[in-house]
């Protein structure tokens, strides 16, 4: 095996910096930016540029010394022996556990990340388990001599005691499964990869001069490799070989997979006393030690320089904060005042902050303007060139005879992992200088942990009474469009009044909100089962160049224009109700197309009505100098020459067309740009102050359609005036390096009854930023500004819009005869599937404060998405799609009482992937309406049932009930929520599991074996009934305490059943 480095002799490092702390005790190299953190004796944590190595931030979390430092999205993790803590890059300190009044027994030693935001640490007496989304600890797994080492596979945790011996405990239950005595007087390291496991450590009082290898699928020993010096520290480098530290500062890479070929005289050696810290950089380029009060960098590859090394392959390079001095302290008296202390002349010389200014600033500029610029290539052997010769694109030249035939490494060997290799160049590019909107236009993810959603904070997003929609469901695109829709006043109180069999109920949902964040769920179910939609590709994912995604927003706008008027005009409602064509009243106008052949000068004209326009560029209009208006009455005029069928030659013939407006429309619907290069149109137009009007002036005259932003003067004619009312723009992020740097988002005047509806007294602006679920108020201003956008839809609307279209007040269409209507696919349904419910009769309709125990279960549409990245952290890209399956209700009172009134199964359209039978007792074939055993019925025939009995004022009983709510996709008011996972429930700790209230409170066994929703909609009802009782008894606090003590004693399993962290 070639040794890396100088061979046999000291290794000339290109880099030593000091830490400022007595010893280096940690070190660690960031997983996503260009940074270095030390720990340090003194328990503090300072970081250092790469490959500068100039000071980036220094904070002491701890007051004893750091023992291993790991990096995450959540920030800097750190461990001292009584201390863990959570901090930013900067320092800030957002979690930490231990300290002054620790409640830790024994020491911590190390860190882990088996999930996301789920993190390990190991202690001498106990293992930690922390969730760091909700900033508390888990739970604590005694465990005998300690736990110094831990690393963990896919289904295991690998723990390193300090007996010597190697433990794999399964990640579910904890419970030890394997144990490999690796040596007799404990370990001073140890790593995995992919199927083997290496240890260090020690043997018979001194340390063992051998790094043994195992096989861990077999469990058994394969080989060991010989260290003299004595290995303290050991880490892979790739995923056949690893480096091999000793105390001394001597290292060497060994090969495991040729444990026979191996060069054991010649070591590497660096100028160190005593290595107590050691770390390889995710990229494999790079490794560091840490000494007694410094730490220096070794490249891996000694013909490549530290400073053309990477850490991260796609770490960004941190830009580089400028120390300000801070300003002299002066005493303040009578001297200084008067300008005679030494020094200063005038109260003026002392130095003040910059000043402000509203305007904008000379370095303010367009983030168009600049580039990435690339570091400058290697400068080529002068040799090379006399004998050079080219090929097309390739050049070659004969090889020097100073130069080794095949000297360059592998590409393999300078990468972790299997990491791609990319050019040096190209990963040392900055990040910084690509173009980034602001933060706001981005596209914003939820993150997603294996607790769900729960712990994400949606109203740091929204902090208006305006829903937002939820981004992670496929197809939401369809959001900017849905909330241009809702803002519609006579079209909101249209679709609120409108009820048919269509499932069509997002209008409700966003109507009572009230600033909670909605799924579009139920509309884009139904929105993909269109034929139309789906022809027209509005289904597909959009592609990944910005130009498919307008284009699918405007064929969305004219497609959702055109179903809602089918739909409307073709549909009666359930109540028995006639449909207004509300969409031709708002969006429709009408025009006459003039078709004339070039050859015989025969000319037809047809009459047609049209919803909405494009804007249309030709070259000529590009380059000259016309506004909007002159753009937009040349768009709707749309005067072209193009081949068609003339009926008087018989044949295709040059023709020329024309359109002639006739009647204007309430709401001016304009598309703005389906090419790249419209969207190269709108954004030369970014620093034209006021392209964009606020105002449009129409007029049909003698002379044709007239558009301006101003009013005519002489106004014999009836002239329209228009405002801007929804801007739907597209935004680009060149440094996301998701697939979701393409985005959409809309700003949206909203008119006063909105804010009247929602009891806002003082508006601040009519102007808003819907961004999915991140909504703010926005300005006239910024709207108007076309930096960072590109407008891809906009309306006008009429002023006087209000006027001509009335808004009808909203009458709840999900009326008692809507909950009782049939089946809407009982003609489908098995003969076989009788009702094992009693419904609920007219005369024994429920009433406002009735009690209603409710469960439901899902089924999976589409499996979970996860990543692993570099620092081996899991993270989830797209959660797993769940519809729902089955819904069933119980009475809470009466002669009836615990008796279900509801029990459907909901038939879908869509392929199961999972039925997930364990969790939900559904088989396959149960929501088939044709081999169904059971009662099957629409989605939305169940939603209204259940939405009937909410808007009735029912009471809601259940166990759980926020992720049950959130797949019906129903929003119920939270004083009609009783909760029993909040009932039983102590601040700070865990939440328990039906199942164990169960066993704890009524000694009953529920969940055996599968799921029942009846089943568990009864017990949720019993323990709701058994709360009541211990709270009149006075002893409820007591017996909630005793819970969580059994709980904690018994692991929170209930006896004869099998232990699963899903209890967690």
């Amino acid at each position: 095996m070639k040794m890396l480095g100088y061979h046999g002799g000291v290794t000339d490092y290109q880099a030593t910096y000091y830490s400022g702390s007595p010893a280096v005790t940690s070190i660690h190299y960031d997983c996503s930016e260009e940074l270095i953190w030390t720990g340090g004796q003194d328990g503090r944590i300072t970081s250092y540029t790469h490959p500068n190595g100039d000071k980036y931030s220094s904070f002491r979390p701890h007051k004893t010394e750091v023992r291993e430092i790991m990096s995450g999205e959540a920030g800097i993790l750190s461990v001292s022996s009584k201390k863990f803590c959570v901090t930013s890059r900067g320092g800030m300190q957002t979690f930490s556990y231990g300290g002054d009044q620790s409640v830790v027994h024994g020491d911590l030693y190390n860190l882990l990340f088996p999930y996301q935001n789920i993190l390990f640490t190991g202690g001498s007496s106990q293992l930690l388990i922390f969730d760091l989304n909700a900033c508390r600890l888990v739970k604590e797994v005694p465990i005998m001599y300690g736990a110094p080492f831990m690393k963990s596979t896919e289904k295991s945790l690998c723990c390193g005691h300090l007996n010597g011996m190697i433990t794999f405990r399964d990640l579910m239950t904890m419970n030890i499964e394997h144990t490999i005595h690796a040596h007799s007087a404990g370990l001073t390291g140890f790593d995995l990869m992919d199927n083997y496991l290496v240890t260090s450590g020690w043997s018979s009082g001194s340390i063992d001069p051998y790094v043994r290898v195992y096989d861990i699928r077999m469990m058994m020993p394969l080989h060991h490799l010989s260290f003299s010096p004595g290995p303290s520290h050991i880490k892979f480098h790739n995923d056949s070989s690893l480096v091999v530290v000793s105390q001394n500062g001597y290292y060497q890479y060994l090969n495991i997979e040729e444990p026979m070929d191996q060069d054991y005289e010649g070591f590497n050696s660096i100028d160190i006393e005593v290595v107590y810290s050691f770390d390889i950089s995710p990229s494999g380029q790079l490794m560091s030690f840490g000494d007694g009060s410094s730490y220096k960098q070794v490249s891996c590859d000694s013909e490549i320089s530290v400073e053309n090394c990477v850490i991260c392959e796609d770490g960004e390079v941190v830009e580089q904060i400028e120390y300000t001095p801070p300003a002299p302290r002066i005493r303040v008296d009578d001297e200084i005042i008067t300008g005679n202390r030494q020094g200063f002349d005038s109260i003026s010389g002392i130095r003040t902050g910059p000043s402000v200014n509203d305007g904008d600033l000379l370095s303010d500029w367009d983030m168009s303007t600049s580039w990435s610029v690339p570091r400058a290539t290697k400068d080529l052997d002068a040799d090379l060139f006399p004998d050079y010769r080219q090929v097309d694109f390739v050049g070659y030249a004969s090889n020097p005879s100073h130069t080794r035939r095949g000297g360059a490494r592998p590409a393999r060997s300078t990468t972790r992992h299997n990491a791609p290799a990319r050019k040096l160049d190209l990963l040392l590019q900055s990040k910084i200088k690509k173009y980034r909107p602001p933060r706001s236009y981005r596209h914003h993810e939820i993150k997603h942990t294996r607790l769900g959603i729960d712990g994400f904070d949606f109203a740091y997003h929204n902090a208006t009474y305006f829903a937002g929609l939820e981004n992670i469901l496929p197809n939401s695109y369809c959001n900017s469009g849905l909330q241009w829709m809702y803002f519609i006043p006579q079209l909101r109180a249209h679709m609120l009044g409108h009820l048919c069999k269509k499932e069509f109920c997002l209008s409700y949902m966003l109507d009572h909100s009230h600033g909670i964040n909605c799924q579009a769920s139920n509309f884009l179910r139904s929105f993909r089962q269109i034929p139309q939609a789906s022809g027209l590709g509005l289904t597909e994912p959009p592609a990944d160049d910005g130009i498919s995604l307008v284009r699918m927003m405007e064929n969305f706008n004219r497609f959702i224009l055109e179903q809602l008027q089918k739909e409307v005009t073709n549909n009666r409602t359930i109540n028995g109700l006639g449909n207004v064509q509300i969409v031709e009243q708002l969006f429709g106008s009408s025009f006459i197309s003039h078709s004339k052949c070039m050859s015989c000068k025969h000319e037809t004209q047809r009459e047609t009505k049209s919803f909405q326009y494009d804007m249309t560029y030709t070259e000529a209009q590009r380059e000259s100098q016309d506004d909007f208006c002159g753009l937009l009455r040349s768009s709707l005029k749309r005067e072209s020459h193009t081949k068609a069928w003339c009926d008087q030659c018989g044949r295709y013939q040059l023709t020329e067309q024309k359109r002639e407006l006739i009647t204007l429309p309430n709401i001016l619907c304009i598309n703005a740009a389906a090419s790249k290069s419209d969207m190269e149109f709108w954004k030369s137009k970014s620093d034209a102050s006021g392209w964009l009007p606020i105002d449009l002036f129409v007029q049909i005259n003698q002379e044709g359609l007239q558009v301006s932003n101003s009013a005519p003067v002489d106004a014999t004619q009836e002239v329209i005036r228009y405002k801007l009312s929804t801007v739907i723009s597209h935004t680009y992020d060149q440094s996301n390096k998701s697939a979701k740097h393409s985005h959409l988002i809309a700003h949206i005047r909203v008119e006063d009854m909105y804010h009247q509806l929602h009891t806002i007294e003082e508006k601040k602006t009519d102007w808003y930023l819907f961004n999915d679920f991140h909504i703010r108020e926005s300005s006239e201003k910024e709207v108007l500004e076309l930096h960072n956008k590109s407008p891809c839809v906009l309306h006008y609307k009429r002023i006087d819009i209000n006027d001509r279209v009335v808004t009808q007040s909203v009458v709840n269409p999900i009326t008692e005869e809507a909950y009782f209507m049939e089946n809407p696919i009982k003609n489908h349904v098995s003969r076989f599937a009788p009702i094992s419910f009693v419904p609920l009769a007219r005369s024994s309709m429920l009433q406002k404060g009735d009690i209603v125990a409710i469960d439901a279960e899902f089924v999976s549409l589409g499996a979970e998405e996860t990543e692993i990245r570099s620092d081996g952290t899991r993270v989830v890209i797209n959660p797993c799609h769940f519809s729902l399956g089955r819904v069933s209700s119980i009475r809470g009172q009466g002669h009836l009482r615990g008796e279900p009134f509801l029990d459907d199964y909901i038939v879908t359209t869509e392929p199961v992937i999972d039925y997930l039978t364990r969790y939900s007792g559904i088989l396959p074939g149960d929501l088939d309406p044709k081999t169904s055993k059971h009662h099957v019925t629409t989605l939305k025939a169940a939603y209204i049932k259940l939405r009937h009995l909410v808007d009735r004022g029912c009471i809601f009983v259940g166990h759980g009930l926020a992720k049950d709510f959130r797949i019906i996709n129903i929003l119920v008011p939270p004083e009609q929520v009783i909760d029993t996972v909040e009932l039983y429930h102590l601040e700070g700790q865990r939440k328990i599991s039906l199942r164990f209230l169960m066993y704890c409170l009524l000694n009953e066994d529920i969940q055996s074996e599968t799921h029942d929703s009846t089943e568990d909609a009864r017990a949720a009802l019993s323990l709701y009934f058994k709360y009541l009782e211990l709270r009149e008894m006075g002893e409820f606090d007591q017996v909630l305490l005793q819970i969580y003590d059994k709980g904690r004693q018994s692991k929170w399993v209930v006896p004869a059943s099998e232990p699963n962290l899903q209890n967690l």
